[in-house]
């Protein structure tokens, strides 16, 4: 069986429905976790008749006589072992346990209901013990500082359904006592009770919420029981129990077995396990039993110092050992590091409660932790340790603090919040992360716990939880902005204070703000904690603060919001930013674009267009973009965080915005990034051809050119702009906005910004065309100019297809293969036929992909400090030019007609891009005439 498995004893199969087959429980397994042992079922056990071999045959009235003889006798003497196995198993598990079995006859339909008052004695709290005419006494030590007002001593008598239900078992030997507590005399958290024993047999039975009861190990000592009680609070207020659940004051009260055989002893039913399964790996616990009854299961570890009551209605999978584990761990850590109220034995137990929901909770009502069912299935999971460590600081901080009222509102029940989360911390680090992930998004009246005023906590919430991340850093010895040390810590807990109530603390943790936004961004604090433990969730920021998502939507884009609310409005452009920052405070931002989402968003989304996080001048906060290194951007100029994409770009953009003495304002937008503007090709380099033209040898050094020709020139005719039929921003088409001299032809070019990549095509049709001056040129050149209509300065450009394929775009550098393979198609063809070039058409078209863009500015400063926007790169080109030149076949006898040729080179090159102002580049950088030459 694997501890993790539900022990159930085998029921064999029925085979007559109204006479059922007795459950008779097996010998408990060693070494493996099991339920406590069953109750016995009161059915006595039934034989079902054998049929024989030769019952199909013809019987004699003599052999069915000696047949029906021989079959009673059988059952009688079968009955007889039955019921012997059944008084010898009952007899085992009754005397391998603490308690006997139960009396399953007299078994009520309800237990530990009702209890009735007989008398409230006012106890006086001067140290003094105080007895009743029952000789039950009361000893409650005064606190210092404190009001120290009487506590009432009540005792109550339960029903007759509680004494049914001990009849063969116990004799209750008292009446069920409990301490209680109004107001202000709640700062007397634990008095001592004293039963007299009669018997060295008595023991001290303790009920919990009248329903559940165990036997504690407490023995006599000089004819008196004695047990630390917690101070309990009749008519709490509700909001402080756990849902769920009926919390009333713990009761103790003097039973006596009416068995020898039935006291505690070291022959007691154990269960060990060392690991495995839901249990930590590497810890040995031992459970006993502390009862087995009608409604609910007690056990105890071995020291009697924790126990842990559930219904028997809970099917449970296993017993405990990572709750004792957990609870032990954190109790002792807080034992280690000063904490007095951490103290816990079999004379001061901690009792825990099966029972509630969501999470684990310490009541204040009842002194008790109550661990919902579900929670348990993950005993070891560092969420529940989490959660348990909390509530059990909560327990310690309850030996010295009013907890009802100094934990109904206000800035002390801020700070017995904020200490158990740190003292939890101190338990184990994970919990750090543990905080995040579980509070980090949560709210209180629509406002995340990070907006949340600090030193102040209203009934319910749990969102200022997240505010224990700041203590955390603040709690410190030595840096300047250390808010209290450890030593402090601890003597204001002890002392049931309030550090913060001094106007000097709360200056010193608001003014931390700055190391608190540095710790969050992932960077240890610089004035405070500097060895602070940088959480998980800190890494990726994914879960905590608020978020702003883009996801892909038809062709679009959608921006998913975190819930905190009106601080975030949309616009048509995007989203607008407007959040007021308490004094103290952070606020964390993350805006991401696709797959590297929030959890929340589930499954991966693809990404809408690229989008940036623009941020206002003159505010403090820290940033964090993508994989750059964090950097502080307070009172800087305007930023612009982007561009956000998951495949080319940032992956996400964090800001921890902050405010010190003072709150203040954080502005800032998300918008899609406007490509508008002339693009251009950048550092080309040619890593492939294909050509049907003439060959030639090409330098291997003149490979790489500063740029392109085609984006030159679309740049320089026109500019690219936001299609207006697509809404979604994807896409941008080409505008030409200047007449190309004496071009007739089309040119079509767009940019489409994809989910992976972003895509620049074009095509140019260049017409056949017969123009004067086009063979005006071509009959000069290379010749003597004609004086009287000499060639422009602009040389090819008015000639279609040359004015497009042949200047020399490359700046300072040789002449190389692109040059050569353009001019290829003209001037091989021209000088070919005797400069007889009669036309040229045909149709280029280019396909340029990049995979990566970036924000120019290396600190993202807006605006930039040039005209290029943004830069493109990692980026492939490809371009495929199939012209035919039609050329006289003799150039001075063009009665000998013409010949036409066609050539196709296409080009394969890397290259980097840029999107620029629109306008910067003109027809006139374009250098059509110039030289090639260094």
């Amino acid at each position: 069986m694997s501890p993790s498995a539900v022990y159930k004893p085998p029921v064999p199969e029925k085979k007559n429905p109204e006479t059922p087959t007795p459950v008779i429980p097996p010998p408990i397994p060693t070494e493996v976790p099991v339920s406590p042992a069953p109750v016995i079922q009161s059915n006595p056990p039934t034989i079902q008749p054998q049929q024989s071999p030769s019952s199909n045959k013809k019987n004699t009235p003599q052999t069915i006589l000696l047949i029906a003889a021989g079959l009673f006798l059988s059952a009688v003497v079968m009955a007889a072992g039955f019921a012997f196995g059944y008084f010898l198993v009952s007899t085992i598990l009754a005397s391998s346990t603490d308690q006997p079995s139960v009396n399953t006859g007299n078994r009520p339909e309800t237990v530990y209901k009702n209890f009735t008052l007989v008398k409230e004695n006012t106890i006086k709290v001067d140290g003094k013990l105080h007895t009743d005419d029952k000789g039950v006494g009361l000893q409650v030590n005064p606190m210092e500082g404190k009001a120290n007002v009487p506590l009432s001593l009540t005792a109550s008598k339960p029903d007759k359904n509680f004494t049914r239900a001990f009849d063969d078992q116990y004799s209750v030997e008292s009446l069920a006592y409990n301490l209680s507590a109004k107001g202000a005399a709640d700062t007397a958290r634990q008095g001592t009770l004293v039963f007299p024993a009669k018997s060295p047999d008595d023991r001290l039975a303790v009920v919990i919420d009248n329903q559940f009861v165990g036997i504690l190990s407490i023995t006599p000592q000089d004819g008196k029981l004695t047990i630390n009680s917690r101070v309990d609070l009749p008519g709490g207020d509700p909001a402080y129990s756990p849902k769920d659940t009926i919390t009333v004051p713990t009761k103790y009260m003097v039973v006596r077995p009416k068995k020898s055989n039935l006291l505690p002893s070291q022959t007691s039913q154990q269960i060990t396990t060392r690991g495995g399964g839901l249990q930590s790996p590497n810890h040995e616990e031992t459970l006993e039993s502390c009862g087995t009854w009608y409604h609910n299961y007690c056990w105890k570890n071995k020291e009697a110092s924790i126990m842990i009551f559930f219904d028997k209605k809970t099917n449970l999978p296993y017993p405990f050992i990572d709750l004792i584990t957990t609870s032990k761990t954190a109790l002792d850590k807080y034992l280690k590091l000063g904490f007095t109220g951490a103290n816990y034995s079999k004379d001061n137990p901690l009792y825990i409660v099966v029972g509630g929901k969501e999470a684990p909770y310490y009541s204040s009502i009842t002194g008790n932790i109550y661990v919902p069912v579900d929670t348990l299935e993950n005993s070891n999971d560092s969420r529940t340790r989490y959660m348990l460590s909390h509530e059990l600081f909560h327990w310690t901080e309850d030996e010295t603090y009013a907890m009802t009222t100094d934990g109904m509102s206000g800035s002390t029940f801020w700070w017995l919040e904020v200490a158990a989360e740190n003292a939890a911390y101190q338990v184990d680090p994970q919990f750090i992360n543990n905080n995040l992930e579980k509070y980090g998004r949560t709210e209180t009246q629509g406002k995340l716990g990070f907006l949340l005023e600090p030193f102040n906590w209203v009934k319910g919430e749990e969102a200022r939880y997240v505010h224990g991340q700041s203590l955390y850093v603040g709690l410190c010895n030595g840096g300047q902005g250390c808010s209290i040390n450890q030593d402090e810590f601890v003597f204001y807990i002890n002392k049931a204070g309030n550090p913060f109530e001094e106007a000097s603390a709360k200056e010193r943790f608001m003014a931390n703000a700055d190391d608190v936004a540095r710790y969050l961004i992932g960077i240890p604090p610089q004035n405070s904690k500097t060895d602070a433990e940088i959480p998980e969730a800190v890494k990726s920021g994914k879960l905590y603060g608020d978020f702003i998502h883009g996801k892909q939507k038809g062709d679009g884009i959608e921006f998913q919001l975190s819930k905190s609310g009106p601080n975030m409005a949309r616009s048509e452009q995007g989203v607008i930013i407007t959040q007021t920052i308490p004094a103290g405070n952070v606020y964390p931002l993350r805006v991401s674009n696709g797959a590297n989402g929030p959890d929340e968003t589930g499954i991966p989304l693809k990404s809408g267009p690229p989008i940036y996080l623009r941020i206002d001048a003159g505010q403090n906060y820290w940033v964090k973009a993508g994989n750059n290194a964090p950097f502080d951007g307070s009172g800087k100029g305007q930023l612009m965080l982007g561009p956000i994409h998951d495949k080319f770009g940032l992956d996400s953009v964090r800001v921890n915005a902050y405010a010190k003495s003072k709150s203040s304002e954080f502005h800032a937008a998300v918008g899609i990034v406007d490509l508008s503007g002339d693009w251009f090709g950048q550092d080309v380099e040619i890593v492939g051809q294909e050509n049907s033209c003439p060959d030639t040898s090409v330098d291997e050094d003149s490979k790489y050119r500063d740029s392109d020709p085609f984006l030159d020139i679309l740049s320089a005719y026109g500019t690219f702009i936001k299609n207006k039929d697509d809404p979604s921003g994807r896409t941008l088409e080409w505008k030409q906005d200047k007449p190309i001299p004496d071009f007739t032809g089309t040119i079509l070019a767009k940019a489409i910004v994809g989910a992976d990549d972003i895509r620049v095509s074009y095509m140019i049709d260049i017409p056949k065309k017969t123009s004067s001056l086009f063979e005006r040129q071509f009959v000069n050149y290379p010749g003597k100019k004609d004086t009287e209509n000499p060639i422009p300065a602009w040389g090819f450009a008015v000639i279609p297809g040359l004015s497009l394929v042949s200047y020399p775009f490359w700046k300072n550098r040789r002449k190389g293969l692109m040059f050569i393979i353009i001019c290829l198609v003209l001037v091989l063809l021209v000088t070919s036929t005797g400069c007889g070039l009669k036309n040229i058409y045909g149709r280029i078209d280019g396909l340029y992909i990049f995979t990566k863009l970036e924000y120019p500015e290396k600190d993202f400063s807006y605006p930039t400090n040039g005209d290029t926007y943004w830069l493109l790169s990692e980026g492939t080109g490809t371009v495929k030019m199939d012209i035919f030149s039609i050329s006289y076949v003799n150039l001075f006898d063009k009665s000998k007609g013409t010949t036409e040729q066609e050539c196709v080179t296409t080009l394969r090159y890397k290259m980097n891009g840029a999107v620029q102002k629109d306008g910067i580049f003109t027809p006139a950088d374009l250098d059509l005439g110039g030289s090639n030459s260094e």
